[in-house]
């Protein structure tokens, strides 16, 4: 497919150096190099709409330098929500030669790809994939074309920041409760995960009929149509919100340690974001629930923000900044209970969404005396109205855990599932975890 743009601001600038060489006489590979290491830097977007529904299309790249080595990191499309690819890098030297070739090893597959610059402005990505060993499936090999997003400059209460986390501030956006009234109010912070999704605390949209999301450096508001998946125990909410769109913030699942720089960047006070800076204290374990403690300095209205790395990368999500102690939920966490989204089907139909009504199982004295954990699983009906019809055990626990399990299940409400847009009922399976932790 030919895909016919309007030039953009690059493409002037590359006819303008094309004449200037030639009147000049000099040979345009004679740029310097730290010049076209620094072309390659921002953020750029497919700019092909039919690749937009294909599994495992390139969406997204993030490219950025330091003085000895350029960095790329790209995100696919997958399901229910894109997935991030991580980071690889080259030495400064390939990119300084105006183009440059990429390793990924993802599981069986092996991508090479290589990526340079269009005078049209456009980033080219040519990939080549191949399957290791014996697999019998064919390699492939395309090219993607991507536009640049618009660089925008860093707010006052970010000027200060690293380059990464000026970016991040990008991401952030206000959560907002609107009253009888109609008056609205910050109740904390979220930050985008893919565009018009966006991941926040549970106690920031627990029991709140009407809310509304503003992202940093913008004045409007938009509403929060759906809560899309949570967890109550892990303190974690993702929320739909049409219209919305921000460049997604990566996610670092690696091991976290005591001493570590971190960032939290929140969007609390008006349109522009600010930024804390302290370091993890301590990492703790509480039942299922793993968190940090870190020393960047919050509000209780900064609950939702997104805790980052020096690199700009998500370790976790605040969920408490009380009496001088600020805890957040590791991003790994956050990784699980986002992959629960349920994937839209081909046809169409959905299926059920938790909305409210979890509580958390009570765990009976007995099974704390006899010290029994694990985790019970169950089938669940959820009917055309939403409500829980009927709970059958498949997996259970001693002690009277099995009967704490489906006592908790059934004060659950949901999003009924639906086939051919009229609600059903449609069979889940949920599970509950007691530990003695």
């Amino acid at each position: 497919m030919r895909i016919r743009l309007k030039s953009l601001a690059g493409a002037a600038a590359a006819l303008m150096l094309l004449f200037y060489a030639s009147v000049l006489g000099q040979d345009i590979t004679k740029e310097s190099p730290a010049k076209k290491a620094a072309a390659f830097n921002g953020r750029w977007t497919n700019v092909d709409p039919a690749q937009a529904v294909v599994q495992n299309a390139l969406l997204r790249v993030d490219i950025h330098s330091n003085a000895e080595r350029t960095f790329v990191r790209m995100w696919v499309r997958c399901k229910p929500v894109d997935c991030d690819w991580g980071e690889e890098s080259v030495p400064i030297e390939e990119a300084d030669k105006g183009d440059f070739a990429l390793q990924w090893r993802k599981e069986s597959l092996g991508l090479t790809q290589k990526i340079r610059l269009l005078d049209n402005g456009l980033l080219s990505i040519e990939s080549q994939t191949r399957w290791a060993g014996n697999t019998g499936r064919p390699g492939e090999s395309y090219v993607v074309l991507l536009a640049r997003s618009p660089d925008r400059k860093p707010s006052a209460g970010m000027s200060s920041a690293p380059p990464p986390i000026q970016r991040a501030a990008e991401s952030i956006a206000a959560i907002l409760a609107e009253d009888a009234g109609g008056k609205q109010t910050t109740v904390g912070n979220g930050f985008f995960v893919e565009p018009e999704l966006l991941a926040t605390s549970y106690t920031v949209v627990k029991g709140r009929n009407k809310l509304f999301a503003r992202p940093a450096m913008s004045d409007v508001t938009y509403p929060v149509t759906e809560t899309v998946q949570y967890d109550e125990e892990k303190d974690l909410a993702f929320v739909r919100v049409p219209g919305a769109k921000a460049w997604p913030l990566p996610t670092w699942r690696n091991m976290l340690v005591g001493g570590i720089d971190v960032f939290v960047i929140n969007n609390s006070k008006g349109t522009e974001p600010a930024v804390s800076r302290g370091i993890i204290s301590t990492t703790r374990q509480s039942g299922t629930e793993s968190q940090v403690e870190i020393t960047a300095p919050a509000s209780s209205k900064d609950v939702g923000s997104p805790v980052l790395n020096k690199r700009g990368e998500v370790i976790g999500l605040l969920t408490s900044a009380e009496e001088g102690t600020t805890l957040a939920t590791r991003a790994s966490e956050m990784i699980g209970v986002l992959a629960r989204i349920a994937p839209p089907s081909a046809s169409g139909d959905t299926r059920p969404v938790r909305l409210a009504g979890w509580v958390k199982p009570n765990y009976t004295e007995k099974a704390r005396n006899n010290k029994v954990s694990g985790t019970v699983s169950m089938r669940v009906l959820v009917g055309a109205d939403g409500t829980v019809k009927q709970v059958e055990v498949i997996r259970g626990l001693p002690d009277g855990l099995n009967e704490e399990a489906v006592k908790s299940v059934q004060q659950m409400r949901f999003k009924p599932a639906t086939k051919n847009g009229q609600p059903v009922d449609f069979w889940i399976t949920m599970e509950a975890s007691f530990s003695t932790r």
